[in-house]
């Protein structure tokens, strides 16, 4: 039985051949497949990656596909019907099933069967053939793909941007490096932050959008302000613990009067030590630790600024990272957030203004024309628009409600315009707005945090019903938190 093994060996070697040929071409017809198919997704969607992913497909799956058919097994049985495909007339099969047989008969066949074998040229019968079909296949995909180069890819504009805004980012982040280098070493906070600004650089390396970018950013600002917030409060309860309750307090409220009367005291050095040693966060000691020393020189005023610095958590280390941070805040904004600021801005101020104007809008019946409708530039309704007789066959129904008016300084000093349109006028009802005194004069113009709160909730309700998704969303939130601060 080894002998027969021996003598079907090379025509197992040749149709291990034929069909790894056969597998690697089919799968080279996939991987062509794969390359029109990303070829195609390249025009729909920003893919800078897409030669790469082509490139790793086109020679994955064919050697995939050829290594899966080169290690499938060949079994003595399938070798021997090959065999038998080629002249044998059914000897090697015979062969193979009546190898646990030893009667004469046997024998005498197993030696006809190998002695005809030997006479078989597998390299030469065996012909190594690709099919037809997956080579045309392949060659098809290859024209689709080399006439897609031939077609605009509308990504392409956005392929560029994405280049530049990586090569920014990238400069932006080399930046952060040295700017964290260059913070004060001998700083209790620096060594945290300069952890925060090495993660901020490597977001910043990551970031493929300008979301992304903004978000590392705002990430980094919130870790700095957590860091100047526990400085803050630890400052002064250690003054609270040591007996410098006034003092602390008069920190907290900014009142630099008293604090300054407070460090008059007699025993306010001895306490400010004091006070220094009990503070567990090192800056915050640091800072309480050179509030007395100034004290003890005689620098009340350097005293005071230092103790102020406590009391806000602020130190040079901390600004420092706020203006890296700010910096490249700056920098993602000329490369599209300033654009999408200005959309949430005038988002905001055409909800407001929708939500103003909607109030204003009469309804008439199906049955009746356009109705009677004024609108005053400069917020106020004309009295005698508003009393004037109404045209229809009913008697009209009236809405009255109060508004509370904002003066426009760039309309101070004019009369305003009054735009009237009147048509024909059916069954309906009126709604006749009254203006009330306004929140503003006509010497200025209302301070915006007063009406802050109105145009935030009109920005929301806008972008709520123009159904954006949650990051913009977001980006209202963080532009009137901006505005508020």
């Amino acid at each position: 039985m080894r002998e027969l093994e021996r003598a079907l060996g090379p025509v197992k070697r040749r149709m291990r051949a034929q069909r790894t040929l056969i597998w690697a071409t089919y799968g080279l017809f996939a991987g062509a497949v794969g390359v029109l198919l990303l070829r195609a997704a390249s025009f729909i969607w920003a893919f800078p990656t897409v030669v790469v992913w082509s490139a790793a497909t086109l020679a994955a799956l064919p050697a995939a596909f050829a290594l899966i058919a080169w290690l499938w097994p060949i079994t003595s049985l399938d070798a021997a019907r090959q065999a038998d495909a080629l002249g044998l007339m059914a000897r090697a099969q015979t062969a193979v099933m009546l190898g646990g047989c030893d009667t004469d008969m046997a024998r005498l066949q197993r030696k006809d069967a190998l002695s005809s074998l030997k006479t078989l040229e597998p390299a030469r019968q065996m012909a190594l053939r690709p099919p037809r079909l997956a080579w045309i296949g392949t060659l098809a995909c290859a024209a689709l793909v080399g006439v897609s180069f031939l077609i605009p890819n509308p990504q392409a504009q956005a392929l560029r941007e994405q280049e530049a805004f990586h090569a920014e980012m990238v400069e932006q982040a080399q930046k952060v490096d040295e700017g964290a280098t260059a913070l004060d070493a001998n700083a209790a906070e620096t060594p945290e932050l300069r952890r925060l600004l090495g993660d901020l650089s490597g977001e910043l390396r990551r970031a493929e959008s300008v979301r992304d970018a903004l978000t590392a950013v705002d990430t980094a600002e919130r870790k700095v302000e957590s860091l100047e917030a526990r400085t803050a409060r630890d400052a002064l309860d250690a003054m609270r613990a040591a007996g410098l309750s006034a003092l602390a307090q008069s920190l907290e409220d900014g009142d630099a009067l008293a604090a300054q009367q407070a460090l008059e005291a007699g025993e306010t050095r001895e306490l400010l030590s004091d006070a220094a040693a009990k503070a567990s966060d090192q800056t915050a000691a640091q800072q309480l630790s050179r509030a007395a020393q100034a004290l003890i020189s005689g620098e009340a005023q350097e005293a005071l600024s230092a103790l102020q610095a406590a009391a806000s958590g602020q130190t040079d280390a901390s600004a420092q990272a706020l203006a890296l941070a700010g910096m490249v805040r700056g920098a993602a904004a000329r490369t599209g957030a300033q654009s999408a600021q200005g959309t949430i801005a005038s988002l905001a101020h055409s909800g407001a203004g929708q939500q103003g104007a909607s109030d204003q809008e009469g309804h008439g019946q199906p049955g009746g024309g356009a109705g009677l409708g004024s609108s005053d530039g400069d917020g106020g309704v004309n009295p005698a628009q508003a009393a004037s007789p109404v045209q229809g066959a009913a008697e009209p129904e009236k809405k009255v409600a109060d508004y509370e008016a904002i003066y426009d300084p760039t309309r101070l000093g004019t009369s305003g315009e009054i735009l009237n349109e009147r048509g024909q006028m059916g069954e309906g009802e009126i709604l006749e707005a009254q203006a009330g005194r306004g929140a503003g004069s006509p010497e200025g113009s209302v301070p915006y945090r007063q009406a802050l709160p109105e145009y935030r909730e009109a920005a929301a309700e806008a972008a709520q019903d123009a159904d954006l998704p949650a990051y913009a969303r977001q980006w209202v939130e963080t532009y009137f938190n901006a505005l508020a601060q």
